[in-house]
């Protein structure tokens, strides 16, 4: 697996490339492996799922700020020589495109959201139960039912267990700590590069309203309703996902493929 500065990814290359390249990046407390291979293999596009630091194999503490997790993309961004790529978030990982389609416009071609908003629900007192050891357990257990809903399989059940016990305590925390903080309601309206949404009609997590506040006050974002598919939609409806992203992405202005020309 290489890596960029601190940061772990995986790299797809479809050859020919035909469009900017696409920097997935995952929800508060999982890695990479929650997009499925659908996702991770986009057809035309050189694709690069990451870690954010802290998580998976990226070395690092996780950030307590949706801000400071951008500007760590930015530096991923810089280290790997990519420029105006598109970013795909999901949950969090929505969160920082939107924070990075705010703050640094000129470095993406479009973003993509899956499951987020301009706000992020964060169920009362889970921060509580994640700070303390004898807690923890009915945090994760609160957490993979949020994450579930009646289209998760056992096998997908099962991997979110295993991405939320494998993340350190203390990255958990300020991955949620980051997501109560994050309010980009006032802001949202000046998002400038193109964007697409996406939730599943059964998330648990109190999403839908968040992803139709961004789709009110963006007229020009599509939003597209998953059936049969709860928060894990990247999981449970990774080829479905796939496809309305591929569709999204052939609607593109042509760009040259994304990658900053090296400096004399």
């Amino acid at each position: 697996m290489p890596q960029a500065g601190d940061t772990h990814y995986t790299v797809y290359d479809d050859q020919p490339v035909a469009g900017p390249p696409i920097v997935l990046i995952h929800e508060a407390g999982c890695n990479l492996h929650s997009w499925g291979v659908e996702i991770r293999r986009l057809q035309g596009h050189r694709v690069l799922a990451l870690d954010l630091p802290g998580h998976g194999r990226s070395p690092g503490i996780g950030q307590q700020s949706i801000a400071a997790y951008a500007a760590g993309v930015i530096r991923f961004l810089d280290s790997a020589r990519l420029y105006q790529p598109i970013v795909v978030g999901h949950g969090m990982g929505g969160a920082i495109a939107i924070e990075l389609a705010l703050n640094y416009p000129d470095r993406l071609a479009a973003a993509g959201l899956v499951a987020c908003g301009a706000s992020l629900p964060v169920a009362p007192g889970l921060l509580d139960q994640l700070c303390h050891p004898g807690t923890l357990p009915e945090a994760l257990n609160l957490l993979q039912q949020q994450f579930s809903s009646t289209a998760t399989t056992p096998a997908i059940a099962a991997a979110i267990r295993r991405q939320l016990q494998s993340t350190r305590p203390g990255v958990l925390y300020n991955d949620w700590l980051a997501c109560q903080r994050f309010d980009r309601r006032a802001d949202i309206k000046n998002v400038r590069v193109p964007l697409w949404a996406a939730v599943g009609a059964s998330d648990r997590l109190g999403i839908q309203p968040c992803a139709h506040y961004l789709a009110a006050r963006l007229p020009r974002m599509s939003l597209r309703v998953f059936p049969n598919a709860g928060h894990m939609l990247p999981l449970e409806q990774s080829r479905s996902l796939a496809e309305g992203l591929q569709a999204f992405l052939q609607e593109l202005p042509t760009r040259k493929p994304g990658r900053r020309p090296a400096r004399e």
